[in-house]
Formats: structure tokens, C-alpha cells, sequence
């Protein structure tokens, strides 16, 4: 009994459940076509083997005003891939240019000037590179102060127009 289930469990996250059909739905940035062909899910992926964390991190690096990527496993052959747009909430001002984030940290763009409807973050050290997550170099602890302070944002929806944490705790 033992030895047939071992047997089921390597058959179900090898041979069987190859991935046959793959849709997309929630973008009006981005076509489904686009977020299928991108996500790099293939025929040669196992339903329960496929990672939604480089499914996601395939999606940010190429499409980055893609905000959540969340994926429905749907027996015996399907993923359906469920996406939401970003939006541009915040940007950090680094040496004169600005790069545009989403609320969840994932840089979108970059500009000469400042976007409207955004507020400006200075931080020490913080490298930005489109589609991929803000990354702090140096200062672990300004990136909790930031986020603490957006999270009291959202939560009480303040609008403001500048973060500024390279004086430490004092600067805010």
C-alpha cells in the first residue's frame, strides 16, 4: 500500500497533470496572450509542480505594471494565471531621477520629472531597477520605517508629499 502511494505521488508530480491549457484574465494594461507567453508556463509543466513565485517573478521582470499574480491550478490539465494592474503610488528620487513603484515595493518606471499623483522617497542607498523589487543596500531599517509608514497611509488614506529617512528616524 505503502509502495503504491509513493508510486501515485512521483506519477502525479512527474508523468501525469502536464499543463495543456493556460489562460489569463484581470489586465487592461496587457494582453492575455502577452501574460501567457511571458509567464513561461509550457506543456513540459506539471500542474502541482509549477512555481507561482517564478511565474510572478517571469511577469514583473517583463510586464512591471503587473501588480498580483496569483494562479489557479484546475484538474486535470489547466492553469488559469490572475493578474492585477499597478499602479504608480510612490516614486524614489535618486539623483535626480525618479522611479515610479507600486504599493507592493515593484518598481514600474522611471522619469525626468516627478508623475502626478505620487509623493517622493529619499533613502540612502536604495537600488531601483524596473521589474524588479525596491532593494535596499544598506539601511535594512529605513525600508521598515517606509513601509510602516505607507502601510498607516493606505490604512487611513493620508496623501502626502515626501518621505524622507537618509537623516535616520529623525528625518521623517
Amino acid at each position: 500500500l505503502l509502495i503504491s502511494l509513493l508510486v501515485g505521488v512521483a506519477l502525479s508530480l512527474t508523468v501525469l497533470f502536464p499543463v495543456k491549457n493556460v489562460t489569463a484574465s484581470g489586465s487592461k494594461l496587457y494582453s492575455n496572450e502577452d501574460i501567457i507567453e511571458i509567464s513561461g508556463i509550457t506543456g513540459e509543466n506539471n500542474l502541482f509542480v509549477l512555481s507561482e513565485e517564478a511565474v510572478s517573478d517571469n511577469l514583473h521582470r517583463s510586464l512591471p505594471y503587473i501588480d498580483t499574480v496569483k494562479l489557479e491550478r484546475k484538474i486535470p490539465d489547466t492553469i488559469h494565471i490572475k493578474v492585477t494592474d499597478a499602479e504608480e503610488y510612490a516614486c524614489y528620487n535618486l539623483d535626480g531621477i525618479y522611479y515610479a513603484v507600486s504599493k507592493n515595493g515593484y518598481v514600474l518606471n522611471s522619469y525626468e520629472e516627478l508623475p502626478e499623483n505620487t509623493f517622493e522617497i529619499f533613502a540612502t542607498k536604495v537600488k531601483c531597477k524596473v521589474g524588479y523589487e525596491i532593494e535596499y543596500l544598506e539601511k535594512e531599517e529605513e525600508k521598515e520605517i517606509i513601509n510602516e509608514i505607507i502601510e498607516n497611509l493606505k490604512k487611513e488614506e493620508i496623501l502626502i508629499n515626501k518621505i524622507d529617512v537618509t537623516g535616520g528616524t529623525s528625518g521623517i
